[in-house]
């Protein structure tokens, strides 16, 4: 069992993280990442030793995607698969899709919804029906 992060640190990232996330919204991408990269470095090391190590690389993975940084969401995807996500978990899948899929690589996503599809069902989708239409292609 990893160790707990402490909660006022994840806090901090989230506040953080939210800031960021409302700049890259409002276009401002490069003082989005600068805050994104503040919050990565509040992660204590080692980074992706912490009980909450995949879910924040998930976080980042998404903040990432969603300003167009497709290379760093991919990196941080690699992140969440090095957490050894549980054996029914499909999110890692779902989320790399969605980064694939955001960058262009269509072709790659659908392999990693289908991956999604097989391993959790239609749960990671929710009622994502254009990725969910790329599983099922």
């Amino acid at each position: 069992m990893l160790p707990e992060l402490d909660g006022k640190v994840v806090s901090e990232m989230y506040e953080v993280m939210r800031r960021g996330r409302s700049l890259g919204q409002s276009g401002q991408l490069s003082e989005a990442e600068k805050l994104f990269n503040e919050a990565w470095d509040m992660m204590p090391e080692p980074k992706l030793g912490w009980d909450s190590s995949q879910l924040m690389a998930g976080h980042f993975a998404r903040l990432y995607r969603d300003i167009g940084s497709f290379q760093v969401a991919e990196n941080f995807v690699a992140h969440v698969f090095s957490c050894n996500p549980a054996s029914g978990d499909g999110d890692p899948f779902f989320l790399k899709g969605t980064v694939l899929y955001e960058s262009g690589r269509v072709d790659e996503a659908k392999l990693a919804f289908k991956q999604a599809l097989d391993v959790a069902g239609r749960r990671p989708f929710d009622d994502n029906e254009k990725y969910l239409a790329l599983a099922l292609d």
